[in-house]
């Protein structure tokens, strides 16, 4: 892997990615999307269907927590959605600090079809490990179950002394 700097003429991935990124900051800091979300009604239809939440549970409310400075809190709910928006956020100030100022931009190179695999088995691998920290904090948040008295196991009465059933 090597890194090169880009071509003038190329396509300015640093403007289209940067200008992406930055809405998407600028979204999670000034709409409170979680709410709006939750107000319309919209539940994950991954977890409403089987009860577990689906890889990507948790981004939303993790990218306006991440936006608003609870860092730790937007870590509990989604380490890989924080930590991607923590990535867009060192990101952005670069690709929009490059196009203003025109300079040339660095393009990572020279990578072959094995490497870019092990690239995207490692990011799967990332968020299997971030699907099964969400699985078991939602177990976790639920507690132990809990039963009714008309689940309760009920056991036989043993009958009263002196031997005698008196039913």
């Amino acid at each position: 892997m090597k890194l090169q700097l880009r071509e003038r003429g190329a396509v300015d991935h640093e403007l289209i990615w940067g200008l992406i990124g930055l809405a998407a900051m600028l979204t999670a800091g000034f709409i409170p999307l979680d709410r709006v979300l939750s107000d319309a009604g919209y539940t994950c239809g991954f977890r409403r269907v089987t009860g577990y939440p689906c890889p990507t549970c948790g981004a939303t409310r993790a990218w306006v927590l991440t936006a608003h400075g609870s860092v730790k809190d937007a870590f509990r709910i989604s380490p890989v959605a924080t930590a991607a928006f923590l990535c867009i956020l060192v990101y952005v100030p670069y690709a929009l600090g490059t196009v203003l100022l025109r300079t040339r931009r660095v393009r990572i190179t020279g990578v072959n079809r094995r490497g870019w695999r092990k690239v995207l088995v490692l990011l799967t691998g990332l968020l299997v490990i971030n699907w099964a920290y969400m699985i078991v904090q939602t177990h976790r948040a639920a507690g132990p179950p809990v039963r009714t008295s008309a689940q309760a196991v009920r056991r036989p009465q043993a009958p009263p002394a002196g031997g005698a059933d008196l039913r």
